[in-house]
């Protein structure tokens, strides 16, 4: 199968170069023929995936990979994320979310999902009024074909290609 979606550049951990996407973008198996393309400073450049380093999806609870690739000098130029475990999830919290999916409607028949077209490699920041936290939930809910638990329901305009996308 072809997936399209969004990863995140954590940092550069321990000499490994580490990005986090979601698991149904990219798991173990695909790692090894994955093709990634990382934007930077309106340049696009390839990466290769090296290994997964964590894979967690389970129709209970997760949906992550967090994964090591190539090195390249202009990673060397990005500082990474910073990500706060201890922060509390609120009702109303303003959000924002980069990803590819809101500028890259993909071209596709209804029969045709994995024959899609990227349109275009535009990253959009959604920083609409309505990008909002809705609710923070610890229950177990329906979510498309699976169950997950611990999700953050959100207001925030998405589209296919915004999977993977950092949360902010």
């Amino acid at each position: 199968g072809l997936n399209r979606g969004s990863a995140f550049y954590i940092g550069n951990h321990h000499g490994r170069e580490l990005f986090l996407t979601n698991h149904h973008v990219m798991s173990e198996v695909e790692c090894k023929n994955a093709k990634i393309t990382m934007s930077f400073s309106n340049k696009k450049f390839s990466l290769s995936c090296k290994r997964v380093i964590l894979s967690l999806f389970t129709e209970e609870d997760s949906d992550i990979t967090v994964f090591e690739t190539s090195r390249h000098e202009n990673l060397n130029k990005l500082k990474g994320l910073k990500i706060d475990f201890d922060w509390v999830p609120i009702a109303k919290t303003k959000l924002a979310f980069a990803g590819f999916g809101m500028k890259n409607r993909l071209s596709s028949s209804r029969t045709g999902y994995n024959n899609r077209k990227l349109k275009s490699f535009k990253l959009k920041l959604s920083m609409d009024d309505d990008c909002i936290l809705l609710s923070p939930t610890n229950k177990t809910v329906e979510a498309t074909d699976i169950y997950a638990r611990n999700l953050l329901i959100t207001g925030c305009d998405m589209a296919s290609g915004d999977s993977g996308s950092a949360l902010i």
